[in-house]
């Protein structure tokens, strides 16, 4: 039979007839309720927003960091070389 969802004919080809495989009728009995897709998309949608939220915040440190922003730290080295501006945070987080 002619699956007017999963055969490998062309649509055009297909005849004019609305049949579905035995497969992809128990594939649509067994699929949930769509009342679960607006909860679904809203939790995605919160997700999203949160992602977004850490993105803009670790892009701003990145810069931060980069372009030397707000060092509040100079690191002298031992061999009497110029000092390194730092950051901190940064020295806190990996001591």
């Amino acid at each position: 039979m002619d699956c007017s969802i999963c055969s490998s004919m062309p649509f055009i080809l297909r005849p004019p007839r609305n049949t579905i495989c035995g497969t992809c009728y128990e594939g649509a009995r067994n699929q949930q309720p769509l009342g679960n897709l607006s909860k679904w998309m809203t939790s995605m949608k919160e997700i999203e927003e949160d992602l977004n939220k850490k993105i803009s915040f670790l892009s701003g440190l990145i810069v931060a960091f980069r372009d030397q922003i707000h060092t509040d730290i100079q690191l002298k080295p031992g061999n009497d070389g110029p000092s390194i501006p730092a950051h901190r945070a940064l020295l806190v987080c990996n001591s």
